[in-house]
């Protein structure tokens, strides 16, 4: 009896540690399914599944999202018969980076959109560039290709500029 009572301890305490990320973000914990973790060899489900680039930072103090927007852009095809021919074709690309801070209660709350135009300026420029800054929060691009945002408490987050 004792080792039952221990073994639903210990599996009480797993499901709570590992499904806190999604429940504190209000995803859904059916959805959040673990992936694999090669660099550590393990897997991981502790992470918010709600489609923020920083979902594995268990302690950030802002969520970053894209937005995206869908365009039509020409597609060269080629029929049945061989002709070629030109088609629309319907993307899927992103339009802003938008960024929430998170309160003490784990809620989001929309701060800063940065339009997809000031990246692709900023990466033409070559140059670090801040693209903006509010509540706490500011997003800069670096010459080096990335994205990165800096809040409250020095949380940090870095990313590839698409």
């Amino acid at each position: 009896m004792v080792k039952k009572v221990v073994l639903g301890a210990v599996v009480a305490v797993m499901v709570l540690a590992f499904g806190a990320g999604g429940v504190l973000a209000g995803g859904d914990s059916n959805t959040c399914a673990p992936i694999y973790n090669a660099d550590k060899g393990v897997w991981v489900s502790a992470y918010y599944c709600d489609g923020r680039l920083n979902a594995f930072d268990i302690d950030q103090r802002f969520a970053v999202y894209y937005d995206y927007e869908t365009v039509t852009r020409p597609t060269l095809r080629e029929n049945a018969d061989g002709e070629e021919y030109w088609e629309d074709t319907p993307v899927s690309v992103i339009s802003a980076i938008e960024i929430w801070s998170i309160d003490a209660d784990s809620a989001g709350h929309p701060v800063l959109t940065i339009p997809a135009s000031a990246v692709e300026a900023a990466k033409s420029a070559g140059v670090d560039t801040v693209l903006g800054s509010a509540a706490g929060i500011t997003v800069n691009y670096a010459a080096s290709g990335h994205l990165w945002a800096a809040g409250p408490n020095g949380y940090t987050f870095t990313w590839a500029a698409w």
